[in-house]
């Protein structure tokens, strides 16, 4: 059976910069996806919002999973993480609703094979308390 083609899940979010040890907020409205394309490949896809420009696309082999970053106490950061890699990219939620993004984290990671992989998501309230 060939796998349905196209978003297979997707939430708003933004990009984060890392420099120096300092993690930093990109402001653009952007979304961050889970694609299958053409070739049936799985990919990571980041875009902005005004234009709907895919910025990243990095192709998922079973080996990247989403992590909630802990530490974080001023919204709902992420790192994409690649088991086969050292890249690793990070995402603030644009989204506030806690159950749109544990679900989007939950259906991403399944998708990738990442299942088995730990991701804590904060109890259900609001992303902005």
């Amino acid at each position: 059976m060939v796998p349905e083609k196209g978003v297979i899940c997707e939430i708003r979010a933004g990009k984060c910069n890392y420099k120096d040890n300092v993690v930093s907020p990109d402001e653009r409205k952007g979304c961050l996806r889970l694609y299958r394309g053409d070739d049936c490949l799985l990919s990571s896809q980041w875009l902005t919002r005004e234009d709907n420009k895919i910025e990243d696309n990095h192709y998922v082999f079973d080996d990247a999973y989403l992590e909630r970053i802990d530490r974080c106490d001023t919204g709902e950061v992420y790192v994409l993480r690649f088991t086969n890699s050292p890249l690793k990219l990070l995402y603030w939620m644009q989204e506030t609703n806690l159950t749109t993004i544990k679900n989007f984290v939950e259906t991403f990671n399944l998708n990738t094979g990442s299942n088995d992989k730990k991701v804590a998501v904060k109890p259900e309230t609001s992303a902005q308390e």
